[in-house]
C-alpha cells in the first residue's frame, strides 16, 4: 500500500524568513555583483574597494548559513508522513559548532576539508531529525565524497580545461559567444558522473533497522541524467522544470530499503508530466514577474504537489 508524504508549510508562514533573506542577501548580493562589474571594467580600482567587497561577501555569507539554518529548521518541521509531522531538535548552537569551524578548515585547507564539513552539516539536520521519536542517521562517508570530488569534478575540469587552452590559447574567456557556449555545455556534461555520485552519496539513512540507499546502475543512471539535461539545454531551460521530475522521479524508484523481516520498503513518485509541467512553470512565472516576493507561495505548492505525490510503501517477500 502506497502511504504518501505531506508538506504542511505556507507562503504565509514563510514569508517572513524569505522577506529577510531578500532583504538582508539577495538585494545586497544583486548590488554587490553591479558594484563589482563596476569594479572589473575600470581602468584604476583602489585597494579599498577590494577590500570593501571582500569584507560584504564575508558579511553576506554569515547572514546566508543564519538564515538558512531557520529556513531548513521551519522546511523539515512541516514535512509529514501518516498524519505525522516530522520532529526536529536543532539548536542553533549546535549548528554553529559545525558551521565555524567547517568554514575556517574549508578555507585554511583549500577546501580539502570541506567534504568532512558536508558530512557534518547533513549528520546535524539529519541526525537530529526524528519520526515518531526515532531519530534518523546519516551514514555518508567524507572521504567518499572527497574521492568523487578529485576523481569525478577536479580531474574532468582540470583536462578539459588544458584541452580549452591548447585550442584557444590563455584568454579563454575572449572565446566567440558559440565557442563559449560549447565550452560551457561541456564542462556541464563532464560533471554528469559527479551528480550522480553525490546524490547517491547523500541518500545514505538508517531510520530504525532500515538503511535506505540507491540501487542504481551507473551507466543508465549518468545516461538518464544526461538525457533530461541535454533536452533541457536544447529548449534553453523550458523543459528544465519537468527534467528534474523525471530525474527525481527516476532515482526515487530506485531507492530502497535492506530487508528487515522479508519487508523493505520502497519509494516512488506519481508523475503527471503534462500537468506537473504546466504547474511548475506556472509557480515560476509567478515568482518571476513578483521579482521573487511570491516565492515562499510557490516554493510551498511546489512542495505540496511534489511530496504529496511521493509515497513510500512496505513490500513483502
Amino acid at each position: 500500500m502506497k502511504n504518501y508524504l505531506s508538506f504542511q508549510l505556507t507562503g504565509k508562514q514563510f514569508f517572513p524568513l524569505w522577506a529577510l533573506f531578500y532583504v538582508l542577501f539577495i538585494v545586497p548580493y544583486v548590488l554587490l555583483i553591479s558594484q563589482m562589474r563596476t569594479f572589473n571594467h575600470a581602468t584604476e580600482c583602489p585597494l579599498h574597494h577590494h577590500l570593501w567587497a571582500l569584507l560584504w561577501i564575508i558579511l553576506l555569507i554569515v547572514i546566508a548559513f543564519i538564515l538558512a539554518f531557520y529556513i531548513l529548521k521551519l522546511i523539515v518541521r512541516h514535512i509529514g508522513f501518516k498524519d505525522n509531522l516530522v520532529q526536529c531538535d536543532y539548536k542553533f548552537s549546535g549548528y554553529l559548532k559545525v558551521i565555524i569551524p567547517g568554514l575556517i578548515f574549508s578555507v585554511i585547507t583549500l577546501g580539502i576539508y570541506s567534504p568532512w564539513f558536508i558530512r557534518n552539516m547533513h549528520r546535524f539536520f539529519i541526525n537530529n531529525a526524528s519520526y515518531k521519536d526515532k531519530k534518523f542517521s546519516f551514514h555518508g562517508q567524507a572521504t567518499d565524497l572527497l574521492l568523487i570530488y578529485i576523481f569525478a569534478v577536479i580531474i574532468p575540469i582540470f583536462v578539459v580545461t588544458l584541452i580549452g587552452i591548447s585550442l584557444f590559447g590563455l584568454h579563454m574567456r575572449h572565446l566567440i559567444p558559440v565557442s563559449r557556449i560549447i565550452y560551457q555545455i561541456v564542462m556541464y556534461i563532464i560533471l554528469i558522473p559527479y551528480i550522480y555520485l553525490y546524490y547517491r552519496w547523500r541518500v545514505n539513512i538508517k531510520y530504525e533497522e532500515y538503511h535506505i540507499t540507491w540501487h542504481t546502475k551507473w551507466l543508465p543512471s549518468m545516461a538518464k541524467i544526461a538525457l533530461e539535461m541535454i533536452l533541457s539545454i536544447i529548449t534553453c531551460g523550458i523543459y528544465a522544470p519537468l527534467a528534474y521530475l523525471r530525474v527525481y522521479r527516476y532515482f526515487l524508484m530506485r531507492t530502497q530499503s535492506n530487508k528487515v523481516e522479508n519487508d523493505y520498503l520502497q519509494f516512488g513518485y506519481d508523475i503527471q508530466n503534462g500537468y506537473d509541467f504546466l504547474y511548475l512553470w506556472g509557480q515560476i512565472l509567478l515568482t518571476i514577474v513578483t521579482a521573487g516576493i511570491y516565492y515562499p507561495w510557490a516554493f510551498c505548492k511546489i512542495m505540496r504537489r511534489v511530496l504529496g505525490k511521493t509515497y513510500m510503501e512496505k513490500i513483502a517477500e
